[in-house]
């Protein structure tokens, strides 16, 4: 345990009060003083923790960092700090797979509060929502504090934000370590602060924050609301603000937070309109009109804002506050009430709304936290009411103090009697320690059947009992056989009580009322005649089924809870509400099932099996009709002290350094007095001289063979076992004691250092393991992954080699294009110059072929004219006959000839038009051609070189001229069989009408006669015989047939 030096000359400041070299109360008020002035407010009492309120802030002491900085460290390794105690709870938890709990306990204004936020802010931090987890639910848990300390709540003299309610949290985990649910068990909210407070005191946060920010709401114009000052409720300790605290910025941060766990706007608008008309009923004051309660005038508006807010009818909230209705013979009789019956009736609604509302809303906070699909293990985390000793102090602070007492009576059992038992089963010697034993107190109060609750309950049960007669009953019966009674003197109202914190003397006055917390039937009427399913839902009996008393298994499940009602559905929450005479207590829930704590405190229950709670009255349904306060607290405090005798527990013990609230102030008298009180001073002492840690033999084998594992191979006793591996190890025999089934070490150190070396064993045993099963993992990995890398190689090379196979004969058939492009165009070069070489030389023959024609034609015409001449001076014949002059594209008719044969010779130059069909001169051309005719009968046709000269051919001839004329290239018979124009073919046969060879030339003449032009006259001695004549429509080609015999000489 660390311990922190001060400076020279100064006596050291010990972490852990066990570690003092003079154990006295000097000595350890020294040590806890010079602390908290150096701001170290916590201390060690062994595991148990001292906390002192700073009432100061200190954001350096509960940041993210200090988190970190306890996180899996042992309880020793850092200064004392609440997270340390936490963090011990969460690692007893893994390690020991047990349910733990942290007890926060002290007086009020000591910082319980403060200290279970801290705690559930670490849990939240280290565990958080994991794949196993909830969610959101660290979340949600840290936002239902600022809910409930705005609704449960409220400033006292001794605190500024003092808890009006018990609390237990109980954080669900997973067996991952992480949150995956919660559940909120409330315990005995004080409702009587709803209508009254003392000076200097407040009533709940939420309707100061509702008052100063209700404009911000969206419906806060229909709430009419004012200052806190003008409302009764809210006016009666002048007290409406407190330092430092901004109530409208609190409200902004409590709607945020309920948004959070999941309730809707819509649904806050209806809580705060029932929180607003609570505070209308407390301005409904009353008169008295001829012995009968009336409202005031100046109260109408109240009254009337209050009937809306709750969707009921003003005259029956009017009647329900001023009358009782008895039922008697059948008829209903009105009993006016005085004005303070009407009053008390006014006050027990806002009481009632007040607490069905705070129960509803715990129920929504659960139904939002909780998991349904179960978790592994949990930390309880209590944060309940301190002791409280005030001016007056009536059944709330008897019912308080009562909690205190069973929760110090556990600390003692646990602590104290516990421990001194067990070391005298285990046969251990140790000093006996003297502690405060509370047994005495607690049979005071609780004790069947004479105990002060058993007979509070039982003085409920009669109609005419009265609180002065339940004060003579408990004096009756502890006044002179009870040390922790006492009657004070001079006073007929009051008792006193001896407490384990000190005397408290208690005020009798409203003890039967608040204990009984009837709900009357005229209230109850007025409750199921309201429109609103909001409110109709809190009065329902589904919702008093739903509202069971904690559940005994160790909080073990989540309570059911009943989903939220919609505004529009008031007859579904009718229908489930029993009907009677009698009210509903708002506190409790639904018969319990059988084996339950109740049947654990039958002798309690006044009549039937049954505890008071004011009823329905009528039918039961299943809901306990008469349930008292205190019954149901009994049985609350019973099932909470079994929850936690299955944990194991972690204690905070809060301190208050004075009554001033100032942080610079030490009060020494009331340290002393709450170390005393509160077993510090015992526990110092007993932890000191005792042996806090210890195991089972087996337990203890189970746990650390891993140290000696040659040891665990043997088959030897446990507890013969334990000795060679203590002595294997080296610890010391003066740390630790042998019982008879366990071993008990004297500090935690000694614990620590074996949980260390265990770790560091278990560490190299998990390595080597890991070592192995890695290795086996990986060689299977690596043969995967050889086997795939082989594959992939393969393929990639293979995808390689295609890919530089195809960028390679890309490249190839590009070169070649570009090759095969060069080589063709130098041969297309070539050819182009072999193509001008050869027109070049094919216009030299034509010039020369040219030439050579010309001079041919020369001599043929020259030759010609001197055959002509000679022909003619031979026959002197007579001139040939007049021929017609040839008309242009005149067709001429079809003849048919046959004479004397006579050959003529003519030589023609034709120009290119004569043969050109589209008109465009191409060559000329020399005919020289010789026939023989018939016709001529010997008639010479001199040759000419004339372009007209075929017009001076017979007109049998002339045709056939132009024809041959028209395309004569080579070879004269095939252009006149191929020409397109003309289709002219040469066919020869044997006519047998001709003695001799004769030739048939037939051809196409193609050019019409101008239409009514006349036809030329047939020449002499051509026959038309056996040829048809021509068409009479222009453009019809005639067949011209001559025929005659084979010519002399072939046309060149």
């Amino acid at each position: 345990m660390s311990t922190s030096t001060m400076g020279d000359g100064e006596e050291p400041i010990c972490d852990d009060l066990c570690s003092l070299a003079v154990l006295d109360e000097p000595s350890i008020l020294a040590n806890i003083e010079r602390r908290y002035f150096k701001q170290l407010i916590y201390t060690y009492v062994g595991s148990i923790l001292i906390s002192v309120n700073p009432y100061r802030s200190l954001p350096s002491y509960y940041n993210d960092e200090t988190i970190q900085k306890y996180r899996g460290k042992r309880l020793t390794d850092e200064q004392p700090h609440i997270y340390a105690i936490a963090e011990a709870a969460y690692h007893h938890m893994m390690v020991a797979e047990k349910d733990q709990s942290v007890l926060i306990s002290g007086e009020s204004g000591a910082g319980k509060t403060e200290s279970t936020k801290l705690v559930l802010q670490y849990l939240a931090a280290v565990s958080g929502s994991g794949k196993d987890g909830g969610g959101r639910i660290h979340e949600q848990v840290l936002q239902c504090n600022p809910v409930l300390e705005a609704f449960g709540n409220a400033k006292t003299i001794r605190n500024d934000n003092s808890s009006r309610f018990g609390k237990f949290f109980d954080i669900r985990f997973s067996r991952g370590g992480h949150i995956v649910g919660a559940t909120i068990a409330q315990y005995l909210l004080e409702k009587s602060r709803v209508v009254s407070q003392s000076t200097n005191e407040r009533n709940y946060h939420i309707f100061y924050q509702l008052c100063a920010g209700h404009k911000d709401l969206p419906q806060g114009s229909t709430l009419h609301l004012r200052p806190a000052s003008e409302f009764h409720y809210l006016s009666q300790s002048k007290c409406f603000t407190i330092d430092g605290v901004n109530d409208a910025s609190e409200l902004h941060t409590t709607r945020r937070c309920m948004g959070g766990i999941g309730i809707s706007e819509d649904t806050q608008g209806k809580i705060w309109r029932v929180l607003a008309a609570v505070l209308h009923l407390g301005n409904v004051t009353f008169e008295d009109d001829q012995d009968a309660a009336r409202v005031l005038a100046r109260s109408e508006p109240a009254l009337a804002h209050a009937a809306t807010l709750l969707d009921i009818k003003t005259e029956a909230l009017r009647s329900a506050l001023v009358f009782r209705h008895i039922k008697a013979g059948g008829q209903t009789f009105k009993k006016p009430l005085s004005s303070k019956q009407a009053t008390d009736t006014r006050d027990a609604l806002s009481k009632a709304l007040y607490g069905r509302l705070f129960e509803w809303l715990v129920d929504q906070i659960n139904q939002s936290i909780s998991n349904p699909a179960g978790y592994w293990h949990s930390i309880g985390v209590l944060d309940i009411f301190g002791f409280e000793i005030f001016e007056h102090n009536s059944l709330e602070q008897m019912m308080i103090n009562y909690a205190n007492e069973k929760l110090q009576q556990h600390y003692n059992s646990h602590v104290f009697k516990q421990e001194q038992a067990e070391y005298q089963a285990e046969g251990i010697s140790l000093e006996s320690v003297d502690f405060v034993d509370n047994q005495s107190c607690i049979d005071l109060i609780d004790k069947k059947p004479l105990g002060i609750l058993s007979l509070l309950d039982e003085e409920c049960k009669f109609p005419q009992a009265t609180d002065g007669t339940f004060l003579a009953k408990i004096d009756t019966h502890h006044a002179k056989t009870s040390p922790q009674y006492t009657k004070p003197l001079r006073t007929t109202d009051q008792f006193s009580v001896k407490h384990f914190a000190g005397d408290v003397i208690y005020v009798v006055d409203g003890f039967l009322e608040k204990n009984k917390d009837e709900f009357g039937g005229d209230l109850a009427a007025l409750m199921d005649s309201t429109t609103s399913g909001f409110v109709m839902d809190l009065f329902s009996a589904s919702r008093l089924a739903s509202l069971l008393s904690p559940s005994t298994d160790g909080m073990s499940s989540p309570r059911p809870t009943v989903p939220e009602v919609a505004e529009d559905s008031p007859e579904q929450a009718r229908h489930d509400r029993p009907k009677g005479k009698r009210g509903a207590n708002p506190r409790f829930k639904t018969m319990p099932k059988q084996g339950s704590p109740l049947d654990e405190v039958s002798e309690d229950v006044p009549s039937g099996g049954m505890v008071r709670v004011g009823s329905w009255g009528g039918r039961s349904s299943g809901v306990p009709t008469n349930v008292t306060v205190c019954a149901q607290f009994k049985l609350q405090l019973l099932s909470l002290m079994k929850m936690l005798g299955s944990t194991n527990p972690h204690y905070i013990r809060c301190i208050k350094p004075n009554d001033q609230k100032n942080p610079k102030m030490m009060d020494a008298k009331m340290l002393t007095n709450q170390l005393r009180y509160t077993g510090i001073l015992g526990t110092i002492k007993i932890r000191r001289g005792g042996y806090p840690v210890r195991y089972q033999y087996e337990d203890f084998c189970q746990r650390y063979s891993v140290l000696q594992p040659s040891l665990a191979k043997k088959p030897i006793p446990a507890a013969k076992r334990v000795p060679m591996m203590l002595s294997a190890l080296g610890m010391d025999r003066a740390v630790h004691k042998m019982g008879k089934t366990k071993i008990f070490f004297k500090d935690t150190a000694t614990f620590e250092e074996l949980e260390a070396r265990r770790a560091k064993a278990s560490w190299k045993a998990a390595a080597k393991i890991q070592a192995l099963y890695r290795g086996y993992r990986v060689r299977r990995v690596y043969a995967r992954v050889r086997q795939g890398a082989l594959l992939l190689q393969r393929t990639m090379r293979s995808h390689c080699h295609r890919s530089r196979h195809i960028r390679l004969k890309e490249k190839v058939l590009v070169l070649q294009r570009v090759i095969r492009k060069a080589v063709a165009i130098r041969e297309l070069a070539r050819l182009r110059a072999e193509r001008e070489r050869k027109e070049k030389e094919m216009a030299q023959a034509k010039e020369k072929a040219k030439a050579k024609e010309e001079a041919e034609a020369r001599k043929t015409k020259e030759a010609a004219e001197a055959q002509a001449k000679e022909t003619a001076r031979a026959a002197k014949a007579p001139p040939p006959s007049t021929i017609a002059p040839k008309q242009a594209h005149h067709p001429q008719p079809t003849r048919s000839i046959e004479s004397t044969p006579t050959q003529h010779t003519h030589t023609h130059t034709t120009p290119s038009s004569a043969l050109s069909t589209s008109g465009k001169p191409t060559h000329t051309y020399k005919y020289q051609y010789k026939y023989s005719c018939q016709q001529c009968h010997g008639h010479d046709q001199q040759p000419t070189d004339s372009p007209s000269a075929a017009d001076a051919l017979p007109n049998h001839l002339r045709a056939l001229v132009k024809g041959i004329m028209a395309d004569f290239k080579k070879d004269l018979i095939q252009k006149l069989a191929a020409h397109p124009e003309y289709s002219a073919v040469l066919a020869s046969n044997h006519s047998p009408n001709v003695a001799g060879p004769k030739y048939q030339y037939k051809y196409q003449y193609l050019h019409p006669s101008p239409e009514g032009h006349p036809s030329h006259a047939s020449p002499p001695g051509i026959s038309t015989t056996n040829h048809k004549q021509p068409s009479q429509q222009p453009g019809t080609p005639v067949l011209v047939t001559h025929t005659s015999p084979a010519p002399s000489a072939s046309p060149i």
